[in-house]
C-alpha cells in the first residue's frame, strides 16, 4: 500500500476515534444527567433514554452505514424535540446546548467527515487500481 494510501487511511480513522471519544463523554454525561430525572414521568423517561442512547447507535452507526450516518443525526433530531416539547409548556429551544447537544452534534458530524473520506478513498484506490 502507497505511503500517502496509509496517511489519508489514519486521518478518517482517527476522526472515527475522536467520533467515538466525543459519544462516549456524550452518554456518560447523558447517565449522570439522567440520574436526576424522575423517570415515573413519560416525557423524563424518554429523555433519559436519548441521553444514554449516544453510543449504542455510534456503534450501530460505524458498523452498519455506508456513506451517511443516519442513526446519530436521528437521534440529535429526536432529543432535541424531546428536550424542547416534552415539558408541560412546549418551547421552541437551541438544539445545540451544552453539553447533551453539542457533544452529540459534534460526533455525528466527525463520523459524516470521515465515511465520506473513506469512501472516497476507497473510490479512488479502486479506479487507480483498475488501469494498472
Amino acid at each position: 500500500m502507497p505511503r500517502s494510501l496509509e496517511m489519508k487511511n489514519l486521518s478518517y480513522n482517527i476522526l472515527t476515534i475522536i467520533a467515538g471519544i466525543v459519544v462516549t463523554g456524550d452518554t456518560i454525561i447523558g447517565v449522570l444527567v439522567s440520574l436526576g430525572l424522575d423517570l415515573q414521568k413519560p416525557n423524563e423517561l424518554l429523555m433519559s433514554i436519548t441521553f444514554v442512547l449516544g453510543l449504542p447507535i455510534y456503534f450501530i452507526d460505524l458498523r452498519y452505514s455506508k456513506r451517511i450516518v443516519f442513526g446519530l443525526w436521528i437521534l440529535f433530531t429526536v432529543r432535541w424535540i424531546v428536550r424542547c416539547f416534552g415539558g408541560n409548556s412546549p418551547n421552541v429551544c437551541n438544539p445545540v446546548v451544552w453539553p447533551v447537544g453539542i457533544l452529540l452534534f459534534v460526533a455525528a458530524a466527525l463520523l459524516q467527515v470521515s465515511k465520506l473520506k473513506r469512501d472516497k478513498q476507497h473510490k479512488l484506490f479502486n479506479s487507480s487500481a483498475k488501469y494498472k
